[in-house]
C-alpha cells in the first residue's frame, strides 16, 4: 500500500506541475484531505476542497484526487477565461500593428510607384468612373502611350507640370484635331484624379493645361457619285465598313464594331452607343445587306480594323479612310496648310458619311425627329427606336435612300 502511495503521488506530482505550467493551479493532500492552491490576481490561495484523500486503492486515490481537480476547475474557470482573453486581445493587438505596418509598407510602395503601375492603380482605384468597355479600351491606350513617352520607370508622383506641359506639346505636333488633342488631356486628367490619393499626389498637372480652340468646320455630305466611287474602289472589310457607315449613320467607333449578330428583325441595333451611351436603331437598307451578305466571314464584320482601332485608336481607322477618299478623287481638307503657317482644315472623312445618311434620310422624306433618334443625336429609348421602326411609313421613306 505505502508503495502505491508513493507511485500515485510521484504521478500526483508529475500532473500538478503540468497543471501549474498551464496557470491552472494545483491539489494536493493535507491531512487526509485535498487542498487547492492557485493564484489568482496575483495573490496565491490556498483551502480545503472537504474531499477526504482515500487511500485505501489506487483507484479510489484517483477517484478522490479527480472529484478534488473538478472543485479546482470550477473555480479557477473564470481566471482561465480571463487569461485567454488577454491573450485574445494581445493577439489582436499584435495583428492590428501587423495590419498598420502592411499599411505603411503599401503605402510607401504605392508612394513611390511607378508609371509601369499606372494602369492597374487605375483599375483598382474606388474613384474610376464607371467605364464602357470602348472607354476602357481607350483609357488603357492613352495610359499605354504615356508610359511609352515618359518611361515606365518614371515615378507617377514625379509627373509634374513640366512633364505635363512637354508630353502636351508633343501631343500638338501630331496632326490630330483639336478635339481629339482635348479628349486625351481630359483622359489623363480623370486617370490622375482617379490615382492621386493611392501614390500621395495633391495636385493634377493635366488640369492646368489650356485646352485648344475647337474646330466648329462641319464635315459635308457626300454627293451620290462620291458614294458609289468610294463603294466601287474598296472591298473586304474597308467596303463593308463604309457601307456601314453610309446606310446606318453610325460612328466611327461604333461602325468598326458591329457585329452580324446586331443585325436582326429587319434592323440594325447597337444597344449602347461609345460616345452617348444612348441605344440607336436603324432599318436595314436593301443596299447594305447586300454588301453585307457578299462579304461574308464570321460575326464580327470588320475584325481587323476593329483591334487596330482598339490598339492604335481612331486615327488608324481614320488615316486609311482618308487614304480611299483620296484615291477616289475626294478632298480630304481644305486651307494654306502648314507649309503657309495654318493648320489644314478637314473637310471630308468618314464622319462625312454620317452627314450623308442624314442628308439622304432627310431627302427621302423622312421625319427629321425620327432622323435624330436614328443617329443618337436624341437621347431615346430602345422601345422608342422600335416603335419608329414599326412605322410603315418611316420603312417607306428609308427604302427609297438611295
Amino acid at each position: 500500500m505505502e508503495h502505491d502511495m508513493k507511485t500515485t503521488r510521484e504521478h500526483e506530482t508529475k500532473r500538478d506541475v503540468a497543471r501549474r505550467g498551464k496557470g491552472c493551479g494545483r491539489v494536493f493532500a493535507r491531512g487526509g484531505v485535498w487542498y487547492l492552491r492557485y493564484r489568482a490576481n496575483g495573490i496565491e490561495r490556498t483551502h480545503s476542497t472537504k474531499i477526504a484523500v482515500d487511500a485505501s486503492s489506487p483507484r479510489r486515490l484517483e477517484t478522490s484526487r479527480r472529484k478534488a481537480l473538478a472543485v479546482l476547475d470550477e473555480e479557477t474557470a473564470v481566471l482561465r477565461l480571463k487569461d485567454k482573453e488577454s491573450g485574445l486581445r494581445i493577439v489582436r493587438a499584435m495583428l492590428e500593428d501587423t495590419r498598420e505596418r502592411l499599411r505603411d509598407s503599401m503605402g510607401e510602395v504605392r508612394r513611390n510607384a511607378p508609371l509601369a503601375s499606372l494602369q492597374s492603380l487605375f483599375e483598382t482605384s474606388a474613384r474610376r468612373p464607371d467605364l464602357s468597355p470602348g472607354q476602357t479600351a481607350t483609357y488603357a491606350r492613352y495610359i499605354r502611350e504615356l508610359v511609352e513617352t515618359v518611361g515606365a520607370d518614371v515615378k507617377i508622383r514625379d509627373v509634374d507640370d513640366g512633364v505635363a506641359d512637354t508630353f502636351a506639346r508633343r501631343l500638338a505636333e501630331r496632326p490630330i484635331s483639336p478635339n481629339t488633342y482635348n479628349k486625351r488631356l481630359g483622359g489623363y486628367a480623370l486617370v490622375w484624379d482617379a490615382v492621386m490619393g493611392l501614390v500621395g499626389v495633391t495636385t493634377n498637372p493635366w488640369r492646368t493645361i489650356p485646352h485648344r480652340r475647337l474646330d466648329t468646320s462641319v464635315r459635308r455630305a457626300l454627293t451620290d457619285d462620291e458614294c458609289e466611287r468610294l463603294l466601287a474602289a474598296t472591298d473586304g472589310e474597308t467596303k463593308a465598313l463604309l457601307a456601314i457607315g453610309l446606310y446606318t449613320g453610325l460612328r466611327l467607333g461604333d461602325a468598326v464594331h458591329l457585329r452580324r449578330s446586331d443585325i436582326h428583325d429587319g434592323a440594325v441595333f447597337v444597344e449602347r452607343t461609345r460616345k452617348t451611351g444612348a441605344g440607336v436603331g436603324v432599318p436595314l437598307h436593301p443596299r447594305l445587306a447586300a454588301i453585307l451578305d457578299a462579304h461574308g466571314g464570321p460575326d464580327a464584320l470588320t475584325p481587323t480594323l476593329a483591334k487596330t482601332y482598339d490598339e492604335h485608336g481612331n486615327s488608324s481607322v481614320v488615316r486609311l479612310v482618308r487614304r480611299v477618299f483620296e484615291k477616289c478623287g475626294i478632298e480630304t481638307s481644305t486651307g494654306a496648310g502648314a507649309k503657309q503657317g495654318c493648320r489644314a482644315r478637314p473637310l471630308c472623312g468618314f464622319h462625312s458619311l454620317r452627314s450623308t445618311f442624314v442628308t439622304r434620310c432627310v431627302a427621302a422624306g423622312v421625319p427629321q425627329p425620327v432622323v435624330q433618334t436614328l443617329v443618337g443625336h436624341a437621347s431615346q429609348r430602345m422601345t422608342q427606336h422600335y416603335t419608329h421602326l414599326q412605322n410603315r411609313d418611316v420603312l417607306a421613306a428609308f427604302a427609297a435612300v438611295r
